[in-house]
């Protein structure tokens, strides 16, 4: 990117999560593949961009539906669980990687993260918007859920899928590619 554009993303009022195109998966690591469990629609918190759009961390809460609740949860306010990462390290063709801490309730665990930040070409703005995909695999007994895992002694896969786009500033206007600077 050039000096010029990575600007832009030093604004953190100058993007938004785009809620429709996001979404984790949780999925229980088997011999044959990932079995999934849950599907996780919703989440809230942040991304931390650096200046020239490569992502540096995330603090997530990720809304459990009923069905993924712990058995004690049910019921009451729901749940989130806890996903947070900083000073993720970025490799070759936008590849990152780091740690990260997952919080359930009172328990909490530390595993590796790892996952792509891309930009994407966004015709109407003229500015690349992010997909972001990141994966961890925590071992269930740590958490002491998801229930059907932690009976099997089973990893847990949780991948979320994400995209930052520019948000926008007035009545149906992205915001605008800076000029060159005087």
């Amino acid at each position: 990117m050039d000096p010029v554009s990575d600007a832009i993303y030093s604004d953190p009022s100058a993007w938004r999560i785009d809620t429709d195109a996001s979404e984790g998966t949780l999925a229980m690591v088997m011999q044959d593949g990932p079995r999934p469990l849950f599907r996780l629609p919703r989440f809230h918190g942040s991304f931390y961009l650096r200046p020239t759009g490569r992502l540096a961390g995330f603090a997530l809460h990720l809304d459990l539906p009923e069905e993924a609740r712990p058995a004690r949860h049910r019921g009451q306010e729901p749940p989130a669980l806890y996903w947070e990462s900083t000073d993720l390290r970025t490799g070759t063709a936008n590849d990152l990687d780091g740690r990260g801490m997952l919080q359930l309730g009172r328990r909490e665990t530390w595993t590796a993260v790892s996952g792509v930040c891309s930009p994407v070409p966004y015709a109407r703005s003229g500015l690349p918007y992010l997909k972001i995909v990141l994966e961890t695999t925590f071992p269930s007994l740590a958490l002491w859920w998801p229930q059907e895992a932690r009976r099997r002694l089973r990893p847990v896969l949780l991948t979320l899928f994400a995209e930052i786009r520019p948000a926008r500033v007035g009545p149906g206007s992205p915001p605008q590619v800076p000029g060159p600077r005087r």
